[in-house]
């Protein structure tokens, strides 16, 4: 706790609210344990008078204050609420000069002294911070004439001073991360309105803390705790400490009977519930050290850990002499035959080797077999980039053929015209990225229609399409209703088919005419009604 003199009422209040504070935290955890430090700041210019009435007295003559220090611990943690209350209301203020105070020298005493705090190895621990200022941090002590940085150790004497405050810099935040981490501890900062959104900040980089807004009376300091504690206990966050060698997804339905999602927290976890996770491991590289990584996963604030060990084979025996073979021939003689690939010597690239030229160079011929630039895949995917030039690969099945620049066109993909066969065949149309491209003289999404009219015209009768009576659709005439034929030329009552039809309605109709029987069947096939009224 912060105890210089702007901290007076908020010092009163913890004294009246101990007992309070512990059956509500009796309600909660089974083993509740409490205990109080206090912190001013460094006692050097400029964070503290060295004048020697200030140092005696650094409040003003109507307040009665102690000599500043950097941080006490007054009670390791205690199951007797009343000797706090007691150590809490007996401490007195003290003061310094500038606004911000040594909050984070007590953190890192709080944090890594365990035995001096009696922290218990398997407990949840909490630290609330509770202050009304901000906080110096590593390079402020420079100010002071402190050059040497916090090394982050135990420093506290046997009457609980810390006794490094003028001798090492105040931590960094990466330092106070870090031990925050390593120990599983939470930090509730308790702050007024005009320092929270400082604190806010603060929180988001240390992981399992969080911010309460305080009251100027600090009348709610037990819903504070309380409300904080319970945020903290019913959320679980994995992280753990992996190298960039390894990706690592965390995977979880949290509370769902159901719906899994790529997640690493788990909200509103109440006590008794599990929540499980599934982990997925990729290695991205060969980790540092031949092979063998160990890392840890574990909850945020919880002393409990997965050790998981990774064993990675970097290396395959194939790779390993005599298997390997140098300057092999199946690589041009330009490097090494290994595991069925060409590993090139320097200066020479390709799948077989084959290309000469340094690394920029390859760079160059890679970026000609790309169609769209370097941020596009080579060949289509569908062929090897030999020198510059895609050589497309071969298919099962002679008749599907890869082509193109960057064997983008192929005989197998598109859809097929009436004929069956792809795009029209190579003299209608081509298939490339999955559609036809149809030459002149063709069009429609196979390729399959003509774009010429000569099929719709006779050439020594008329040049009307579909003897104007159709349209001209694909190079077929379609015709208008009451015409037929395959220019749309004929129609039932056009000039000349009753002398064309008379054979037929003599042998049908009337039995007679120039038609015998076996060429009036075979010659008039179709079928006729007789008109009464004719």
């Amino acid at each position: 706790m912060d105890l210089t003199y702007s901290m007076k009422e908020h010092k009163e209040q913890l004294v009246e609210l101990a007992d309070s504070i512990a059956v509500h935290m009796n309600n909660i955890t089974k083993s509740f344990r409490l205990g109080f430090g206090s912190f001013i700041d460094k006692v050097v210019m400029p964070y503290a008078s060295m004048v020697p009435a200030k140092l005696a007295n650094p409040c003003t003559d109507q307040q009665a204050c102690a000599p500043p220090y950097g941080f006490r611990n007054h009670l390791p943690l205690s199951h007797n609420i009343s000797r706090f209350a007691v150590e809490v209301g007996s401490t007195p203020l003290s003061g310094n000069l500038d606004n911000a105070e040594g909050g984070f020298d007590a953190i890192m005493q709080v944090i890594v002294c365990r035995h001096h705090i009696d922290w218990q190895q398997l407990s949840r621990k909490i630290i609330l911070f509770a202050t009304d200022s901000t906080f110096h941090y590593a390079g402020d002590g420079k100010l002071g004439g402190i050059v040497d940085p916090n090394d982050g150790e135990c420093h506290l004497s046997d009457d609980g001073l810390y006794t490094e405050s003028k001798a090492q810099d105040y931590p960094s935040l990466a330092q106070i991360n870090r031990v925050v981490t390593e120990s599983k501890t939470n930090i509730i900062f308790a702050v007024p309105d005009d320092s929270i959104a400082v604190y806010q900040q603060l929180s988001e980089h240390i992981p399992g803390s969080t911010t309460g807004l305080l009251k100027d009376d600090s009348s709610n300091i037990v819903d504070i705790i309380r409300d904080n504690f319970q945020k903290l206990a019913s959320k679980v966050e994995l992280r753990d400490n992996s190298s960039d060698a390894v990706q690592i997804r965390y995977i979880s339905s949290c509370l769902s009977a159901t719906h899994k999602s790529e997640t690493n927290t788990c909200h509103n976890v109440g006590i008794g519930q599990t929540v499980e996770f599934d982990v997925e491991l990729k290695v991205t590289k060969c980790p540092v050290g031949g092979g063998r990584e160990t890392f840890v996963i574990t909850p945020i604030g919880i002393d409990e850990y997965t050790v998981v060990e990774l064993h990675v084979m970097c290396e395959c025996e194939c790779e390993r002499e005599p298997l390997a073979k140098p300057n092999a021939t199946q690589c041009t003689a330009e490097g090494t035959y290994a595991c069925g690939v060409c590993e090139c010597n320097q200066n020479r690239f390709g799948k077989r080797c084959e290309c000469d030229g340094n690394n920029a160079y390859r760079e160059d011929m890679l970026n000609q077999c790309r169609r769209h630039g370097n941020q596009s895949i080579l060949c289509a995917n569908r062929g090897d980039c030999v020198c510059g030039q895609c050589e497309c690969h071969s298919r099962p099945n002679p008749t599907e053929v890869i082509s193109g620049r960057f064997c983008e066109c192929d005989t197998f993909s598109c859809n097929r015209d009436p004929r069956g066969q792809a795009c029209g065949g190579h003299e209608r149309g081509f298939c490339c990225d999955g559609n036809c491209h149809c030459v002149p003289g063709w069009s429609g999404p196979t390729c399959e229609c003509s774009t010429s009219n000569n099929t719709c015209v006779y050439d020594d009768k008329s040049d009307k399409l579909c003897s104007g009576h159709g349209d001209c659709r694909c190079g077929k005439c379609y015709c208008n209703e009451g015409y037929y034929g395959q220019m749309c030329e004929d129609c039932a009552s056009c000039e000349g088919r009753c002398n064309e039809l008379q054979p037929c309605v003599e042998c049908k109709v009337f039995k007679s005419g120039n038609y015998s029987p076996v060429e009036c069947r075979d010659k008039c096939t179709f079928d006729y009604q007789i008109d009464p009224s004719l």
